[in-house]
């Protein structure tokens, strides 16, 4: 595979606009969240996106330029940071967030709406913080 930085961009902007839509639902009171469905699905469906833009941007890097192929969504996260793309207090931050997305995605019918509410209250500077440390990374490649 080659590195395709237009790749990492177009999925850096991709984020960056889940994560506005995310911000603007950011304060919103656990009592609003937990009676709107349709506020529930934005949440969690804009946490997919983000969730799959972290694991593709961690992915097509690790794969492209080092070789490397993970089979868990944990392992692109400590990749990239072994790797000195992100920080480890970054990595350290987005600890579980493989297990997050899974969860998301498969466990959908029993999803614990308060864990999804927390991360929305919790998570969003993290996310932000990995847009703009692989931003970073991605501008030194030249």
């Amino acid at each position: 595979m080659v590195f395709k930085r237009e790749s990492i961009e177009d999925r850096l902007m991709k984020l960056d606009q889940a994560l506005k839509v995310l911000e603007e639902y950011k304060s919103i009171s656990w009592d609003k969240y937990q009676a709107d469905i349709k506020i529930q699905w934005i949440i969690e469906r804009g946490f997919i996106i983000i969730a799959e833009m972290v694991f593709d941007i961690g992915a097509h890097i690790l794969s492209s330029i080092y070789r490397e192929y993970c089979d868990e969504y944990e392992e692109i996260i400590k990749g990239v940071a072994g790797k000195q793309i992100i920080s480890q207090n970054l990595a350290k931050g987005l600890e579980g967030f493989g297990g997050f997305r899974n969860v998301l995605i498969h466990e959908y019918v029993k999803l614990d709406a308060k864990k999804v509410y927390d991360a929305l209250t919790a998570k969003l500077d993290i996310l932000e913080r990995f847009k703009k440390e692989i931003a970073e990374w991605v501008a030194k490649q030249g």
